[in-house]
């Protein structure tokens, strides 16, 4: 009983290292469409992020994503930086900013 636990315990501290040590862009990594496509900003409805840093969303526009907390920061290249509040549960990811932007998006 006493090697359960010990293994169970060894597991548990394992899985808490590894949680604490990824990198937080990790976990938004892949491709997101709007549940709502009635949108005002419809540009936000498909966004791609990928393994370096980099995004595409709906409009083909590039850039870099960075986040810090719960802040998304996207780094148009030919628009510059646009920060929004996120949230990141399983398959859904919802973006806010101010009282004008509540996009869902589920990944596909």
């Amino acid at each position: 009983m006493k090697a359960f636990f010990a293994a169970g315990l060894t597991i548990l501290t394992m899985v808490l290292l590894l949680a604490c040590s990824s990198n937080p862009n990790e976990a938004i990594i892949g491709s997101w469409l709007c549940r709502d496509t009635s949108q005002s900003h419809i540009f936000l409805c498909d966004l791609t992020f990928d393994g370096n840093g980099g995004f595409i969303d709906g409009d083909g526009d590039r850039g870099s994503f960075i986040i810090s907390g719960n802040v998304l920061h996207l780094d148009f290249d030919d628009y510059g930086r646009n920060t929004f509040n996120f949230q990141l549960r399983g398959n859904r990811l919802t973006i806010t900013s101010g009282e004008d932007v509540n996009i869902v998006l589920a990944r596909q």
